[in-house]
């Protein structure tokens, strides 16, 4: 594995923009890991805008290279968000993961990934950048375009923000070795355990094609696997995830 090295920003616009302006400086040979106290400009999927208080929850960007024929790439944010599923349990949260990479509880978004990839002439750069709310306020939440709630909310408690990071990354890179020893199938039963809206009609969303069926489960390959009107098993690899009436 390769030895992290990590960056702690007072203040930045967004974490994943910090790694991209800095990308001349990074080795090959480490796992870079970018955090901050604050972000101006967060950003989630879609160019969401993520509601980023100073010092109240994690906003961290991990960045590494893998060659161009590696195979799970498309695998990498779930094994991030498996990775925090895992600590908030241990936590006694009880979350469920929003394919391919929210992490929900009781339904309200307490945690999000954003990939971004640059391609080298013989890599590839991979930016994981990673939000989990930990102590925002119910009264902050308000600002939140959609449902959400942080750890704070959920246990009247308030937490070493730092602390709860480090257990996240510690898990996250134990995962990674072992999803590249074994593949994801050593997660999708895990996954398919916790994923959110199982048994519930969804609509998954790419480009101009949309797709709708019943949640079933997680594959071994990490594609989710619906079943639409016509008992048509249907597995998809990429996409925005909403339910109908959302």
């Amino acid at each position: 594995m390769k030895p992290i090295h990590n960056i702690a920003l007072e203040s930045t616009d967004s974490t994943n923009n910090y790694v991209k302006q800095h990308l001349s400086s990074y080795s090959e040979n480490k796992i870079y890991c970018v955090t901050a106290q604050e972000q101006t400009a967060g950003r989630g999927r879609f160019a969401k805008t993520w509601v980023s208080p100073k010092g109240e929850n994690i906003y961290a960007s991990l960045y590494f290279t893998i060659g161009k024929d590696y195979p799970y790439l498309q695998n990498l944010s779930q094994i991030l968000a498996i990775s925090c599923a895992e600590i908030l349990h241990k936590l006694s949260i009880p979350a469920k993961l929003k394919w391919p990479n929210d992490i929900l509880v009781h339904k309200k978004k307490i945690a999000g990934i954003l990939t971004e990839t640059i391609s080298f002439e013989e890599k590839i750069g991979v930016i994981l950048g990673i939000g989990v709310n930990i102590n925002m306020s119910e009264k902050t939440m308000q600002n939140i375009s959609q449902p959400a709630t942080s750890l704070k909310c959920e246990t009247n408690k308030k937490y070493d923000v730092g602390i709860v990071w480090e257990r996240i990354l510690a898990k996250f890179l134990e995962n990674l070795a072992l999803l590249e020893r074994n593949g994801f199938q050593s997660f999708s039963k895990f996954y398919t355990d916790n994923l959110a809206f199982v048994g519930e009609k969804i609509r998954v969303s790419h480009g101009n094609k949309v797709i709708e069926g019943v949640c079933k489960k997680i594959t071994l390959e990490g594609k989710l696997l619906l079943v639409d009107d016509y008992q048509n098993v249907i597995e998809v690899s990429t996409g925005e995830l909403s339910k109908p009436s959302m």
